[in-house]
């Protein structure tokens, strides 16, 4: 049998190892007794607390003298005080809560049970900050996502950017889109001399200048901008993005880059800013797009001989000149004002090339009809009007 005592010392013990204690009140809010561990944990002995108001061990309760008095004479629920800090001397301190409740027995009104939550409260500071660093750590990861995704979109045409992010794979070297396409090449004539001239900073000034007035001609017509080297661009119309009208797409955005390049150099370019022209060379047929190079580096590009061709056509064309090949002239509708420029040997092609020089938009009845024999309607599809 376990007597009295024997209860007691366990009650103590497990009290003890649960880390909770407690304190009796009586009417007036003063300690009459307080558990071994609450001694412990107070530090304090017997004398230090019972016989003193409860607001001296627990300064939290300062101004709950009313509420405590109400609570104890009408037996109602507790009174629950979540966390308080207690300072032991040796340390950070520790956290407590406080349950507060009528407690009728012994002489007393009130019983406050004391509980460590110190372990709690610290799982609880350490896992807020775990949420914190996660969050800052989320938040960098999207945007450097984000900052990824944008460099991608710069570096590849956007849709194939975004194939890639939605695919959540690396692509691989290959070919793996085939399509007819028109292609344009612009490139930039004479700027080695002028470049040998300016210091590198300003000649890189200097072409951003330029390329920033042709990419925004090619886009304004849904071209999309396959790579820049050096003083030359490439763009492509129906790959990888769709475009049934290429052909025109590619010619009209060729007379905008004209044009623009023109007003830029007659009003938009500062006085630091040569003026330079280029020469444009479209070439319509089929190509594949993919990626071109080894496993440890390549980039996007669109391969083909309609690639090679148009960029024959753009290095023969001075500034200012648009040369087409016979291909783009089949798949134009009647708009454009067309000169033949005769057959043409391009480097390294066995057989001459069939090429034209574009002109101008023929929109009548904006502009007068020409009734002279200088011009006669071309026998191929579309009645495009031929220069003699």
């Amino acid at each position: 049998m376990i007597n009295s005592k024997m209860q007691q010392r366990l009650s103590s013990i497990l009290t003890q190892k649960q880390q909770i204690g407690y304190l009796l009140l009586d009417a007036s809010l003063v300690i009459q007794h307080v558990s071994e561990w609450v001694e412990s944990t107070w530090r304090a002995n017997t004398s230090t607390l019972v016989g003193n108001k409860v607001t001296q061990a627990f300064p939290e309760l300062l101004g709950m003298d009313n509420r405590l008095q109400c609570l104890s004479e009408s037996q109602e629920a507790s009174i629950t005080i979540p966390k308080i800090h207690h300072e032991d001397g040796d340390g950070p301190g520790k956290y407590y809560s406080l349950q507060i409740e009528p407690f009728a027995e012994f002489g007393s009104s009130l019983m406050i049970t004391v509980t460590d939550i110190t372990n709690q409260v610290r799982q609880e500071w350490c896992l807020q900050q775990q949420r914190k660093e996660l969050f800052l750590l989320s938040t960098k990861l999207d945007e450097a996502n984000d900052l990824m995704t944008d460099m991608l979109q710069h570096l590849v045409p956007k849709s194939v950017a975004d194939e890639v992010i939605e695919s959540k794979q690396p692509p691989k070297p290959g070919g793996n889109l085939r399509r007819d396409t028109s292609i344009l090449f612009a490139d930039m004539r004479n700027f080695t001399p002028v470049a040998e001239k300016l210091e590198p900073e300003h000649a890189v000034d200097v072409l951003n200048a330029y390329m920033t007035v042709i990419i925004k001609a090619i886009r304004r017509h849904q071209g999309t901008i396959i790579q820049i080297v050096g003083d030359m661009v490439m763009a492509t119309f129906n790959l990888p993005d769709k475009l049934p009208d290429h052909a025109n797409r590619a010619v009209i955005a060729a007379l905008d880059i004209r044009e623009s390049l023109e007003k830029y150099v007659a009003e938009g370019r500062s006085q630091d800013v040569p003026a330079l022209g280029f020469g444009i060379g479209i070439c319509t047929g089929t190509a594949t797009a993919g990626y071109l190079g080894s496993e440890d580096r390549y980039r996007f590009s669109v391969v083909g001989d309609v690639t090679n061709i148009a960029f024959h056509l753009c290095s023969r064309a001075a500034a200012g000149q648009i040369i087409l090949s016979h291909e783009t002239l089949m798949h134009i509708d009647d708009r454009f004002l067309i000169k033949p420029l005769g057959l043409v040997k391009l480097k390294r092609r066995k057989l001459p090339l069939r090429v034209y020089e574009l002109q101008e938009t023929y929109e009548p009845p904006s502009i007068p009809l020409i009734c002279d024999d200088s011009y006669r309607w071309n026998s191929s599809p579309g009645g495009k009007l031929i220069a003699k």
